[in-house]
C-alpha cells in the first residue's frame, strides 16, 4: 500500500538518533492481531488503520490514472460491455 519513507527523531539515554520508518501493510489473522499490537507497543510503533476511500474519492483517483472510456452514446455503451 504505502512505501513512503520518513524520518523519525527518537531521543534514547540522551541521544538522537535518526531513524529512517518504511511505512507497510500486513494481512493477518485476527487472533494474531493482539500479538502484533502488543509488539507495536513494546518497541513503539504505530498502527494505523487502512483508510477506505468514499465513492467521489475512488472517482477521482480512477480519473487521476486514465481509467476512463468513452462512448458515443448509451447503446454503444451496451454494446461495448456486453461483448
Amino acid at each position: 500500500m504505502h512505501n513512503e519513507k520518513n524520518i523519525i527523531f527518537a531521543k534514547l539515554n540522551n541521544i538522537i538518533m535518526n531513524t529512517a520508518c518504511t511505512i507497510k501493510s500486513v494481512q493477518l489473522p485476527e487472533p494474531d492481531l493482539k500479538l502484533l499490537k502488543d509488539l507495536a507497543k513494546k518497541f513503539g510503533w504505530k498502527i494505523v488503520p487502512e483508510q477506505k476511500l468514499n465513492g467521489i474519492d475512488e472517482g477521482l483517483e480512477d480519473i487521476r490514472k486514465g481509467n476512463l472510456h468513452e462512448y458515443k452514446d448509451v447503446d454503444d455503451m451496451f454494446n461495448r460491455l456486453i461483448c
